[in-house]
């Protein structure tokens, strides 16, 4: 499943997390970000959106852990 994003940028894989997120498809649209988080490990905004998915889905302390790494990485 990976392999069919291995061409896209960052921001393109965003703009697919957005569209999954918006048919719920919570699953499919961490993957994504996931995958953006790998191909730019600085990506703040990946992170974020992650930070963002988490609270919608409820996991509050994972989201915690997500914004302490953005925080420490750009305080």
């Amino acid at each position: 499943r990976v392999a069919r994003f291995t061409s896209l940028d960052v921001g393109e894989l965003m703009r697919i997390a957005q569209l999954q997120v918006s048919i719920d498809d919570y699953t499919g649209a961490e993957r994504t970000l996931e995958k953006a988080r790998a191909i730019a490990p600085e990506s703040v905004a990946a992170v974020t959106s992650l930070v963002r998915l988490d609270l919608l889905l409820g996991r509050f302390d994972k989201a915690l852990l997500r914004a302490e790494e953005v925080w420490t990485a750009r305080p």
